[in-house]
């Protein structure tokens, strides 16, 4: 059987985290941060030589510091493809342990919002900020860090595995924009793409908060294809009701490096992993005719 051809494909990495920093390890982790720097540059290289629609950086470009951000951010300046960004955790840790305002980290990334969309060849990328509703993203003594602090302790009394405040979620409004998004797909006859820094597992440590419901909620929209993530380092991929959802391994936690360029064909996405980052294939479940809401 002939296998369908390619529409488009895009370069993938997460969790670059550049920090000018010494190297760190314990037990679980092993981060080498200023050399993220050259495995970043060494993947854009690699980007280079392909035909790409556009590269996604899933979260965590640095790792404590927005000033940074110049490294990296000037290192993907010089790739030929369009370069989009999603927000992460570590994106809003300043650089006196405080917390970045959003509407700085949108500027220096050339973002057009928090959250936003774009559209390649009749597929949807839907950017979230799951951030949005917890604590890292809002300084102590606002509504918002209260709300996200109450949201925590409800979690952590419920014995959830991810209630950590490194962990977010997107808010309610957030919600309902997407909800329009994937209303907006459906009558386009597009499909859609749902990119996220964090995970959508609650079985997780390093996971979208109540991503367990919000991925069974996507799964319900036949528009709905896949689900890209980073955050949690170590890779990670599961399904939900045929909905795949792919969780990137991490650039700064391995001496070699980790990205991946994914083929988008009609009936499925090859990952074309780099690195420590492995490659598989994801089929793409068919579209209903009109997505549920």
């Amino acid at each position: 059987m002939t296998a369908a051809p390619n529409r488009f494909s895009f370069g993938l990495l997460a969790d670059c985290q550049y920090a000018d920093a010494d190297d760190y390890s314990d037990e679980k982790y092993q981060r080498y941060f200023r050399d993220s720097r050259h495995r970043l540059a060494a993947a854009v290289r690699e980007f280079d030589t392909h035909d790409l629609a556009f590269i996604v950086h899933l979260g965590d470009l640095v790792d404590r510091d927005p000033a940074d951000a110049a490294v990296p951010l000037n290192i993907l300046a010089a790739a030929r493809a369009p370069v989009h960004q999603v927000l992460g955790n570590h994106d809003f840790v300043a650089a006196d342990g405080g917390v970045v305002d959003a509407a700085d980290l949108v500027s220096r990334y050339q973002m057009p919002c928090r959250y936003y969309s774009f559209v390649v060849d009749g597929w949807r990328f839907v950017a979230l900020d799951s951030n949005e509703r917890g604590v890292l993203a809002w300084p102590p003594g606002t509504p918002e860090h209260d709300d996200g602090t109450a949201l925590l302790a409800e979690l952590a009394r419920a014995g959830a595995e991810n209630a950590h405040p490194w962990n977010g979620t997107i808010s309610a409004a957030q919600r309902d924009w997407l909800a329009g998004e994937i209303r907006a797909a459906d009558r386009a006859g597009e499909r859609v793409a749902v990119l996220s820094h964090h995970p959508m597992d609650d079985g997780l440590a390093d996971s979208m908060l109540r991503g367990d419901e919000l991925a069974g909620w996507l799964a319900g929209q036949p528009v709905v294809a896949v689900g890209l993530s980073g955050h949690h380092h170590f890779g990670h991929l599961r399904t939900v009701d045929d909905l795949p959802l792919f969780t990137a391994h991490g650039m700064v936690e391995t001496t070699e490096s980790a990205f991946a360029i994914v083929h988008v064909r009609s009936d499925q996405l090859r990952v074309e992993g780099f690195g420590r980052q492995p490659s598989f294939r994801l089929p793409i479940r068919e579209p209903a005719d009109h997505a549920g809401q």
